[in-house]
């Protein structure tokens, strides 16, 4: 008998899904991924350079896709949860599905 006991998983792998922030695919799924638990945002902006083929030259930022809050080591295990839509930038500011675009900031002063 196999043993799966030895896989002790106290919480449930995370699935995203990672979409271009701009250009002919701005706004639409293009990959998912599987996270395990404790993922840093440098392994998450790793894997999505590599599934979005972003030349290792780029910066890559990562935004909540509806909102636009960059996704920081700080808010990293608040914004990126089971079913998380990501946008992926080339160093751009933010631009939300509906085509307009903010000013990126890495944090907020108000709440």
């Amino acid at each position: 008998m196999k043993g799966k006991s030895s896989q002790q998983t106290r919480t449930m792998p995370i699935r995203i899904s990672l979409c271009a922030n701009a250009g002919s695919n701005r706004g639409k799924v293009v990959s998912s991924l599987v996270l395990k638990d404790g993922a840093t945002i440098a392994e998450i902006e790793r894997i999505a350079r590599n599934k979005l083929k972003i030349p290792k030259k780029k910066q890559v930022i990562l935004y909540e896709h509806q909102h636009g809050t960059r996704i920081t080591a700080e808010n990293l295990t608040v914004i990126v949860v089971n079913g998380a839509v990501l946008n992926v930038s080339c160093g751009e500011s933010f631009i939300s599905p509906q085509g307009m675009t903010f000013a990126s900031s890495s944090s907020s002063s108000s709440s």
